[in-house]
């Protein structure tokens, strides 16, 4: 039984239990998948102590030094390549399953569920100001950053070739 199927029957929801397959992409667009998803791997480790250092200065109401700017610069050139390589890839191609997690944070959450973001990457690459994104939205972005890894499961499991990436980056 997937993890998946799992937590839904422990939470009584109706568990689906036909899992359809996806239907096979070009050689061109899974070679962007790749890209994008080997780039949200290296992206991954920056991404969690980036986000825990912006919440650690808001506690604290401290200053940001010349250090936490070029942080914030680097956010920003991740960010943009991320979001670049996720259209190009089509989102549609990166989402191939069924994510539970995911589905009950898209119906909790009512600015994930205005904006229909179709995946978690698309949401946490949507903010361009990351002091006003973990201020306003944290409990939701870590979520769906944590969701994420489930989601680049799938991804391994479908193209293997991920797997070393990956599984060194988390």
């Amino acid at each position: 039984m997937l993890k998946a199927q799992h937590e839904i029957r422990q939470s009584g929801q109706t568990v689906i239990e036909d899992i359809t397959e996806t239907t096979p992409i070009a050689a061109e667009s899974k070679d962007k998948v790749i890209k994008f998803a080997t780039e949200w791997a290296n992206f991954y480790p920056f991404y969690a102590q980036f986000f825990s250092r912006i919440q650690l200065i808001q506690m604290k109401n401290s200053e940001e030094g010349e250090e936490f700017y070029a942080e914030a610069m680097e956010w920003h050139r991740r960010r943009d390549r991320l979001k670049e390589l996720l259209f190009l890839a089509g989102e549609e191609n990166i989402n191939i399953h069924r994510i539970p997690d995911w589905e009950r944070l898209k119906s909790k959450d009512a600015y994930i569920r205005d904006a229909n973001y179709l995946t978690p990457f698309s949401f946490v690459l949507d903010f361009v100001n990351p002091f006003f994104m973990v201020a306003n939205h944290s409990d939701a972005l870590w979520a769906a950053f944590n969701i994420s890894h489930e989601f680049m499961d799938y991804l391994c499991f479908k193209y293997p070739e991920l797997k070393s990436c990956w599984k060194i980056n988390q």
